[in-house]
């Protein structure tokens, strides 16, 4: 199953538009220079790699350092504290 980069505000707006096609979206957000971070995502793909197939979801990642703005923005619009790592479903 694909993990999708987010990069920035319009590809967290595509990302969220699959929700409407009947898919769970979740959210990986992570920090490439924290220990923790580097520890949950390797959690992380391990899990990810063992889904089945037919699951209907739709993973993404965002780093939170390189796409600081988009990461502010999903805690906002999700009225979340912002944490890394840190997964949203």
């Amino acid at each position: 199953m694909k993990i999708t980069k987010l990069k920035n505000i319009n590809d967290w707006e595509e990302f969220k538009k699959e929700a409407s096609s009947g898919n769970e979206l979740i959210l990986f957000k992570f920090s490439p220079v924290c220990g923790v971070s580097f520890y949950a995502e390797n959690i992380f793909k391990d899990w990810v790699d063992e889904l089945n197939e037919t699951v209907r979801l739709r993973l993404s990642k965002v780093n939170v350092i390189s796409a600081r703005k988009l990461s502010q923005q999903i805690a906002e619009e999700l009225n979340v504290t912002h944490e890394s790592p840190q997964v949203i479903w």
